[in-house]
């Protein structure tokens, strides 16, 4: 096990570049909508909450042309990430369940599974797919102990293992080479940390500033090691930012208007979807951003500045 650790004395001397905030159209008819991943393709997931508070997911491209669909037999459905074949993974509400939800995925054909083990449905959250479709799964235990897991065609086929001992191993995203990105509880309890699995060794991720402390979250991974992510602070607001494996670099992500920020998947031309929140969490935006101007993003965006680097370094404990 490695922890990232943050080294003053290496901020980035490199100026700001462009990047992009595409604005995500709401699904019509709905009172909010969420974007939580993005493929190759472009194509874009999330949820929508209707008039009656009841969520529904979503997917289509990043000018408003969508499909909707709910898990059959439940409410409160969210899409969480899709792959390059056009599959989709996500959660829906379910009462009976430790954590109130069950994981599935919808094939590319329309068809839609829940996500088992040993022929048990997990509960949880299924976080993210690949491009060529292996997913990342979650499972509550009697004891509220959560494991995590890798799966293909809904069905789990590796529990994930860090290496240490964890209370709480929430896998968020994974690569086609099996790289995995989430966050962990340590035995004690307390805050989750971030971790990035490569390689067999874990990396904990923690963000570096004095304020991070109800936790550091990854949510999203790509093939390059481009990692997206947030810290939560005392009030628990949300700051994101991307996390480059590769030279251990940080950035901190605004979106302007929204003080609070989360991430989610990012795909493989560093394109990510990002959900910008007011103070108070009672209003919200959802974008994709892309770290490059305008004229080469998708769609139509605004140009905002994209911040400097700020670099840690991997330091065994």
């Amino acid at each position: 096990m490695r922890v990232v650790t943050f080294v003053a004395a290496l901020a980035a001397a490199a100026p700001a570049c462009a990047a992009t905030l595409i604005p995500v159209p709401d699904v019509p008819g709905s009172i909010v909508t969420y974007v939580n991943g993005i493929n190759d393709q472009n194509v874009i997931v999330g949820a929508y909450r209707d008039s009656g508070g009841t969520y529904h997911a979503f997917f289509g491209s990043l000018d408003g042309q969508y499909t909707t669909f709910d898990l059959p037999g439940h409410t409160g459905t969210q899409a969480r990430d899709i792959d390059n074949a056009g599959n989709v993974v996500g959660f829906a509400e379910d009462a009976q369940t430790k954590s109130g939800y069950v994981e599935f995925e919808r094939f590319a054909d329309g068809s839609i599974k829940t996500i088992s083990r040993h022929r048990s449905d997990l509960n949880g959250i299924a976080g993210g797919i690949s491009p060529r479709g292996t997913f990342t799964a979650e499972n509550w235990n009697d004891d509220l102990t959560i494991s995590g897991f890798l799966g293909r065609n809904a069905k789990v086929k590796t529990q994930i293992d860090l290496g240490f001992a964890t209370r709480k191993l929430r896998p968020r995203a994974t690569t086609d080479a099996g790289d995995v990105a989430g966050y962990f509880q340590g035995t004690g309890g307390g805050s989750y940390h971030g971790f990035l699995l490569h390689g067999g060794t874990a990396d904990v991720i923690d963000f570096p500033d004095q304020n991070a402390v109800n936790g550091t979250l990854l949510e999203g991974l790509n093939s390059k090691g481009m990692v997206t992510g947030y810290w939560e602070d005392a009030n628990f607001d949300y700051s994101a930012f991307t996390y480059d494996s590769r030279d251990a670099s940080f950035r901190s992500i605004t979106v302007p208007g929204f003080p609070n920020a989360s991430p989610n998947a990012i795909n493989g031309a560093g394109l990510f979807a990002i959900v910008g929140y007011s103070a108070d969490f009672t209003a919200s935006a959802s974008y994709i951003y892309c770290p490059k101007k305008p004229s080469k993003c998708p769609g139509h965006g605004v140009e905002i500045a994209d911040p400097k680097p700020v670099y840690a370094q991997p330091a065994r404990r």
